[in-house]
């Protein structure tokens, strides 16, 4: 052993020699135990020790001892040596693993190694931090329960890399984000590789896996990308075309929506500064140069300009180019900027309708015989007219600075304050008071006032008419006994019309269906032919007048079905476009959604045809009309029920006073002179109120008229009655029908109508004489009562209900022209009754015997 050498560690020379020492001792040692062996075993002499050992009488002992001798000192210097050799090679190796251990302690990355079978094997202090597992603990372990590693987004677990780098024998790196969860619950965004640990044959032995935390420059990075991310979809959602300038090149990147709002492809675009000359308009150029040259020299903070382009197509377009140099030299010269356009032509476009429309209403104001004003909850006028200005006496530079108060008296003032209060609490407000002016005078003036929003800020928006001409008593008294005298009318022609209707419909029935007889027998050129058309016309004229007083009193029969208001509207479309002038704009705006509700649809086509005709009869020199149709929920005042379907009909016509507004329902008021009935609001009127719905009207001089109709939502979930068209068949028949009217005429013709068609018919002029024929005609095959619903004695439905029992299978078809309420309730046709309205003509009863006999277990034959 070396001196000063540590005495628990032996160097390779202090092996050698330690074997060579205990070789020899080995030596003697076996040499003293051969010779005591033959001193005590083979020694017949009684020879000393000292002898034996020294006896020199067996020269083969000698030799044997010699032998074994040497080879245990030579054992011993060869065991020496290897165990020298052997203890470099450890001493090296321990060297190696203790510089190795060194250099891994001293990295900055997390190393972790393992056996062949994936176990932990060794780990540096980095990797013991940020696992959260020391030496100790994780030797052994599988990698698994060490290295926990799951999809930082979908938080699923990561493959193991090892197990891939055992696959593959090649190195394996971790994809993106990717989180290591600590064993106390800490996560770290970490990159990682692994690679195979192979011996000196290429066996693969183990795997080490080097991995960092790069959770900071991971979170920068994910900033950044939903940065960029959002300001991509950011200029997306704006619409916008981006610019990048070069100043030094001249070169121009643009994006593919630049490129698109001036309607090229990106790549027929020239991406070049001069861009902007070859497609800009000429009396924009200076201007847009010069913003450029004043923000490029430091003038301006920023870039922004609106202009001209020429689009592909060779139109004109607006946008708003913004921008901003981002980047210069040291001397201050611009060396790059970056900007947006955007298209504006739809704005600008509305801006200048915008100041149209705002020289038309200014005219429009101006043209007012009276005052207009508009002013905000503070009392701030925002507008006015001219008559306005004359009324005040203050110039358009004073009114700004007044508010409505100092327009009144100081007696008239808390009148004034209190009806504004209410037109901000209930929406409107009208008063007669005196207008004070700038001078002193006053003038009497009616003013009214409606809540409106502005900029969405309440204002009261008002018009005033002067009444300093009109006797307010005088008037006042005419209307109220004008009043009366019309609801009065009103009254007796209701009465009037259910006590006609039956008798004057019964009058109409020969009229025009012997009319239609006659001429269908007479040849084109019988000079008779235009006489007859004219009686059928005359008694078509008369069906409608008996039509018109029968809905404006609310006596007409209507067969309800469900109806959907969009469909009733779109099917007349085509037919109000025939009826509408050229000059007149028409338009439908309809709900999305269905509007269904119980009505009779030929009533309110009738509604919307008069509302229409009204409404043309008030644009002479044309205008605009548009029918809506739209859905209403909640508790109003003005609708009929908690949900409702409205109709509205607007025209930009002459509109109305509020005495005709007051009046235009009466039966028989018309402004049209000798033009009109009277009866076409009175029947609209009529015809909603028996649909259990109420019509409201806004209308004002000069501005037009708003009629809106509601009417019943209905909850029936049954599906909408569909219309079907009917194909063209024969309204012939052979089947034999019974016929029951009292009156003579009408009973005659509607039996030669029906012989005409080839039926039979057995007739009565009354309910028993019917039961009597069917008692002697039991044989025969009846197939129909064709019967009026009021006779003398019997009615019809009873008249039904006593022949059913007779004849099983019968089925009956009621006519009438006025039903008071035997199978109508309220004008509101029963469910499921075949009927006819009287005065019909030739082809609607044929039509409608045809109908009814085809029926099968109809209805009717149940009634």
């Amino acid at each position: 052993m070396n001196p000063g050498s540590n005495p628990a560690r032996l160097s390779p020379g202090d092996v050698k020699n330690t074997a060579f020492y205990t070789s020899i001792l080995i030596a003697v040692f076996l040499l003293v135990a051969d010779v005591l062996f033959d001193y005590l075993w083979f020694n017949p002499d009684h020879r000393t020790l000292m002898a034996t050992m020294l006896s020199l009488d067996n020269p083969h002992n000698q030799m044997i001892r010699g032998i074994y001798c040497s080879v245990v000192i030579l054992g011993g210097i060869v065991a020496g040596r290897l165990l020298a050799q052997v203890l470099t090679q450890q001493r090296q190796t321990e060297s190696l693993a203790e510089d190795l251990k060194t250099t891994l302690n001293s990295i900055g990355d997390a190393v972790l190694t393992t056996d062949p079978f994936g176990n932990i094997a060794g780990m540096n202090p980095v990797a013991e931090h940020l696992t959260g597992w020391s030496l100790n603990d994780a030797c052994g372990r599988p990698l698994t329960d060490i290295f926990h590693i799951v999809n930082a987004h979908t938080r699923l677990p990561v493959v193991n890399p090892v197990e891939k780098v055992f696959e593959s024998g090649k190195i394996v790196g971790l994809a993106n984000h990717t989180v290591l969860i600590a064993r106390n619950g800490n996560e770290y965004q970490i990159a990682d590789s692994a690679a195979p640990i192979k011996d000196s044959e290429g066996r693969i032995i183990g795997v080490v896996l080097v991995f960092r935390d790069v959770t900071e420059d991971y979170l920068v990075q994910e900033k950044l990308r939903k940065s960029e991310e959002g300001m991509e979809l950011a200029l997306q959602g704006a619409d916008l075309g981006t610019w990048d300038i070069d100043f030094k090149t001249g070169g121009v990147i643009l994006n593919d929506r630049w490129a698109g709002i001036m309607g090229f492809r990106l790549d027929e675009i020239e991406h070049h500064i001069r861009i902007w000359k070859k497609y800009g308009h000429p009396e924009d150029i200076p201007h847009v140069e010069q913003a450029f040259r004043d923000h490029v020299k430091g003038l301006t903070e920023s870039l922004q300009t609106e202009h001209r382009m020429r689009h592909k197509n060779g139109e004109w377009i607006w946008v708003l180019n913004k921008g901003k140099v981002i980047d210069r030299d040291e001397n201050g010269r611009a060396l790059r900027a970056c900007g947006t356009y955007l298209d504006i032509t739809a704005r600008k476009k509305t801006e200048q309708t915008v100041i149209r429309e705002r020289n038309f209403s200014n005219t429009v104001l101006n043209s007012l015989p009276g005052v207009f004003y508009l002013f905000d909850e503070n009392g701030r006028y925002l507008r006015w007219n001219k008559n306005f200005e004359t009324v005040s006496g203050y110039s358009p530079q004073e009114i700004p600075h007044l508010t409505p108060e100092d327009l009144f008296t100081e007696a008239d003032k808390p009148r004034i304050r209190e009806k504004i209060m209410d037109v901000m609490k209930l929406g409107s407000a009208d008063i007669e008071i005196s207008i004070l002016s700038k001078y002193g005078t006053t003038t009497p003036y009616y003013l009214n006032g409606v809540l409106t929003y502005v900029d969405g800020r309440p204002c009261v928006l008002g018009m005033g008419i002067d009444i300093s001409k009109r006797i307010i008593a005088e008037v006042e008294k005419a209307r109220i006994e004008e009043q009366y005298l019309q609801s009065q009318k009103m009254e007796s022609i209701g009465r009037m019309a259910g006590g006609v209707a039956h008798d004057l419909n019964n009058l109409l029935v020969p009229i025009i269906g012997y009319g239609e007889v006659l001429l269908s027998d007479t040849m084109d050129h019988d000079p008779r032919t235009e006489m007859i058309q004219e009686v059928v016309k005359a008694g078509m004229r008369a069906r409608d007048l008996v039509k018109q007083l029968l809905a404006f009193s609310r006596k007409q029969i209507l067969e309800y079905r469900l109806t959907d208001l969009n469909t009733v509207v779109t099917g007349m479309e085509k037919l109000l476009r025939r009826t509408i002038r050229e000059d007149v704009e028409f338009n439908t705006v309809l709900s999305s959604a269905a509007l269904p509700m119980m009505a009779d649809p030929g009533q309110i086509e009738q509604v919307i045809m008069n509302l229409v005709v009204n409404a043309l009869d008030a644009m002479p020199e044309g205008g605009s009309l548009t029918i809506e149709t739209s859905e209403e929920k909640g508790f109003s005042a003005h609708l009929p029920s908690r949900h409702c379907v409205s109709l509205s009909v607007r025209d930009s016509g002459t509109g109305m006073i509020r005495d005709v507004k007051e009046r235009i329902f009466d039966p028989f008021f018309s402004t049209k002179g000798e033009m009109g009935t009277g009866l076409g609001l009175a029947t609209v009127y009529g015809i909603v109120k028996q649909h259990g719905g109420n019509i409201l009207v806004d209308s004002e001089p000069g501005k037009g008229s708003a009629f809106r109709i509601h009417l019943p939502y209905s909850e029936d979930k049954g599906g909408q009655t569909k219309t079907h068209e009917k194909n063209a068949v024969s309204l012939d028949g052979a089947e034999t029908i019974l016929l029951a009217e009292d009156n003579e005429q009408v009973r005659n013709l509607t039996r030669d109508i029906l012989l005409r068609m080839g039926y039979h018919v057995l007739t009565a002029a009354n309910g028993p004489e019917a039961l009597n024929i069917l008692s002697s005609n039991r044989e025969r095959d009846i197939h129909l009562l064709l019967t009026d619903v009021i006779m003398p004695g019997m009615n019809g439905p009873e008249l039904f209900a006593k022949a059913s029992s007779l004849l099983k299978g019968l089925k009956v078809l009621y006519m009438s022209g006025y039903t008071d309420n035997i199978i109508a309730r309220s004008g509101v046709l029963d469910q499921g009754i075949p009927f006819i309205q009287k005065p019909f003509t030739v082809t609607a009863l044929a039509s409608k015997v045809k109908e009814v006999l085809g029926q099968r277990g109809s209805d009717s034959e149940a009634l």
